[in-house]
């Protein structure tokens, strides 16, 4: 079942095999933080930043608008990290 990243329900990258290769087109484009917990002697756990998911979605078609975008997570979605 191929993966995709999604922000507040829109899918803002292609399609791919596995989630692993979201994680890692979402880590090239700054997507990933660490987020320390709670507990004191815990170490920090890579997460999603705010708002950003992974999930299942339909693979994308030959000749659609994202099976001919770049490989990489559309910037107009990641601007507001900057900002933080």
């Amino acid at each position: 079942m191929p993966y995709a990243l999604f922000v507040n329900d829109e899918q803002i990258s292609k399609a791919y095999r596995t989630r692993q290769e979201v994680w890692k087109k979402a880590d090239d484009a700054g997507l990933v933080v660490e987020s320390i917990p709670e507990e004191t002697n815990s170490t920090p756990a890579r997460v999603l930043d705010e708002d950003y998911e992974i999930k299942p979605c339909p693979p994308d078609t030959p000749g659609g608008a994202a099976a001919q975008s770049s490989d990489q997570i559309d910037p107009a979605h990641t601007r507001h990290i900057a900002n933080k």
